[in-house]
């Protein structure tokens, strides 16, 4: 675990390796850090694009919903303290005077009776909104947003296609990410610059990797690791 206390405006990124496990790694350390942290995704976007590959083929409503509540705990901490035990088994549940969070109730009976892309991004916007949940794949999370508006507004016939669309066009535009508190890998942040970098496992980064990340901080660089000396490797 790590802590950085800075400036509201000053940017941070802290760095695992660019090999396939450390990948994870961003993720459960984002989460962990309930959003104060956000971690950065592959530009592929392969969990967004499985998920809506498995949502295309749902046989039922609640299939669908259960499929994007699995995904909502992937983009959010506290997802389920936010739902009523009805709305976490996929049901149509009742309000009463004990629902504590009527809005994310509405919006999922509304997509459970009706599963379209834009019920299904006012349940993601009212989850958003909602005090028991913090977003810390902000990246995973807007896209979903962004391919669900291209397709709500009548960009691709599928959303599968809109998905599509909004990789190619995400080429031009980057990541929909304005967050300045960022975990990746080395692999993901080539050619950036942040005002601090904080190296993660230092000892496990080779030359190439290390370099990369000695060279994204503009204004510090702090390096964690087990020992005193980085291995020259």
């Amino acid at each position: 675990m790590f802590s950085v206390s800075l400036g509201h405006n000053e940017s941070v990124i802290a760095l695992h390796c660019g090999d396939p496990k450390s990948k994870n790694k961003t993720h459960l350390l984002a989460r962990s850090m309930a959003g104060r942290f956000s971690s950065i995704e592959e530009v592929e976007g392969t969990d967004l694009h499985l998920f809506i590959k498995k949502l295309g083929v749902a046989k039922t409503a609640q299939a669908g919903f259960l499929l994007a509540l699995d995904f909502a705990k992937k983009c959010f901490t506290g997802v389920t303290k936010a739902l009523t035990a009805g709305t976490q088994r996929g049901e149509v549940a009742k309000l009463s005077k004990s629902t504590k969070y009527p809005l994310v109730l509405h919006a999922a009976n509304d997509y459970l009776s009706n599963p379209s892309s834009s019920h299904l991004k006012s349940f993601f916007l009212a989850l958003k909104s909602n005090p028991e949940t913090s977003p810390y794949r902000r990246d995973l999370l807007y896209r979903l947003l962004n391919v669900l508006k291209l397709h709500i507004d009548g960009e691709g016939a599928t959303l599968s296609e809109a998905a599509n669309l909004y990789q190619r066009e995400m080429r031009h535009t980057g990541r929909p990410l304005s967050h300045r508190k960022l975990i990746g890998t080395t692999l993901l942040v080539k050619g950036l610059e942040y005002d601090h970098a904080v190296i993660l496992d230092a000892d496990s980064l080779d030359a190439k990797h290390l370099y990369v990340a000695m060279t994204r901080g503009s204004k510090s660089l702090t390096i964690i690791g087990t020992g005193r000396y980085i291995p020259a490797k």
